[in-house]
């Protein structure tokens, strides 16, 4: 793939100039994307990534670099990554608690079943059909492959200190994953997003009571899995309904489940992502702009 830094960096020098603090991170992955090269360790990964990033800000006067990654492994039409073996899974441990040692942002985002709270079920391999009864074509779903770094690579110790941080600062979940549960949910169960948010979803986080029974394909034990939903967790919703596989709630819906997680006195989610921004409409004020009204839900930024 290319990347065109250029566009980059003079997006950023317009954010700066406009006052608008905004983190960039480095998206390694997407669907049918190549899974990292295990002949190298996670820290050669790290030093080749750190070295690159701190190159190009060399090459382009205006780029200011990446300030982390973002992990987005998926499947994949070619059969040699419909599985996530040991070495990948190490990697990629390794290699963020390197970035997060040199003061790097780590985040993950997967597809809802690679992180599905409503289930026990641990598998390296994402060619299951969706966990809910629809769909059974669909063999591109995951078993929480991605929950095995959120608990094996939890904490990092920062270098020449004592101090043990978070390895990775959020998860944002990708509810518009193709047949995913929300989808289901929604879709076909007829519950409201508010419905589902607030007592399916956030009260198995909320509650300590997901589990995941790691040993059935991992050196892991079997544990209970610990999400902060203020700190940690953020909602992927999709910027529209593609092929009838993706779930799509208009913004309004999204911000009447956030009034009624206020009501009852439940914590937010720490924020909320969209997919793509391609798909959204090029008027900031359509009702159906992802960017303003997820805004007016978390207010990030003046009213714009």
């Amino acid at each position: 793939m290319s990347w065109n830094v250029s566009v980059v960096g003079r997006v950023q020098q317009m954010l700066v100039a406009l006052d608008l603090p905004t983190t960039h991170l480095a998206g390694i992955g997407g669907w049918n994307a190549p899974h990292p090269d295990t002949s190298f360790t996670g820290e050669q990964w790290f030093q080749a990534w750190d070295e690159w990033n701190r190159n190009l800000q060399e090459e382009y006067a205006d780029f200011l670099g990446y300030d982390g990654v973002d992990w987005d492994l998926e499947a994949n039409d070619d059969m040699q990554y419909d599985t996530f073996p040991p070495s990948v899974l190490t990697l990629v441990g390794q290699m963020s608690q390197k970035l997060k040692q040199h003061g790097y942002i780590v985040s993950l985002v997967p597809p809802q079943s690679y992180f599905d709270v409503q289930t026990s079920q641990f598998s390296p391999y994402v060619y299951y059909p969706p966990a809910d009864p629809w769909h059974p074509e669909f063999t591109y779903a995951g078993r929480n492959v991605y929950v095995y770094w959120w608990v094996k690579y939890a904490t990092t110790h920062l270098n020449d200190s004592s101090l043990e941080v978070p390895t990775f600062d959020f998860v944002d979940v990708q509810f518009y994953e193709s047949y995913s549960r929300s989808a289901y949910a929604v879709d076909c169960e007829g519950m409201c997003f508010s419905d589902y948010l607030l007592n399916v979803y956030l009260k198995n986080i909320s509650s300590d009571s997901w589990k995941v029974n790691f040993s059935q394909n991992s050196t892991l034990i079997d544990q209970i899995v610990k999400v902060s939903v203020a700190k940690q967790l953020v909602i992927g919703l999709a910027a529209k309904k593609l092929n009838d596989k993706t779930l799509y709630l208009d913004p309004k819906e999204v911000q009447s489940a956030w009034e009624e997680l206020q009501a009852v006195g439940m914590d937010t989610p720490r924020g909320l992502m969209f997919w793509n921004l391609i798909l959204e409409p090029d008027n900031v004020t359509d009702p159906s702009n992802m960017a303003y009204g997820f805004n007016q839900i978390l207010h990030v930024r003046d009213d714009f």
